[in-house]
């Protein structure tokens, strides 16, 4: 998940760099700021997956920045495509987190697991995300 991070710190500054006012370019700049910060807390998730307290306060955290991704005012329909992506990953991946939150509660190893499991397949998806919104942005 680190690597999600690094990889979006990386698209940040290349569409910083990138000549003019694009429009394009802004609403890069806007979306990735947003994105950034989910990916920040789905690596502080990552610690937390047995803490039901903890898991339950990150989920929270990831409900308050799917909206502040969904309110980013996009017009570039690409753009808009990557919006509702990580807007439907994020949201997935809320959802194993109260799944995990309720098997952490009853402490449920086994569904703790089975959820964790689930969560790491969504991060992948995540990572696959992040490439091709790097892609996009960078081609600006």
């Amino acid at each position: 998940m680190r690597n999600i991070a690094q990889a979006l710190a990386f698209a940040s500054a290349l569409v910083l760099v990138l000549p003019g006012c694009n429009s394009k370019v802004t609403q890069c700049n806007e979306l990735i700021k947003e994105i950034n910060a989910a990916t920040q807390l789905i690596n502080k998730a990552t610690g937390t997956l047995q803490e039901a307290e903890k898991a339950k306060e990150v989920h929270d955290e990831i409900e308050a920045e799917i909206k502040k991704i969904e309110a980013v005012d996009l017009k570039d329909e690409k753009l808009q495509e990557h919006q509702k992506k990580w807007v439907d990953r994020l949201n997935k991946y809320n959802k194993g987190l109260e799944s995990i939150s309720d098997a952490a509660d009853k402490k449920d190893a086994a569904k703790i697991q089975k959820i964790g499991e689930e969560l790491t397949t969504i991060e992948n998806e995540v990572e696959g995300l992040v490439g091709e919104t790097n892609t996009y942005c960078g081609a600006s």
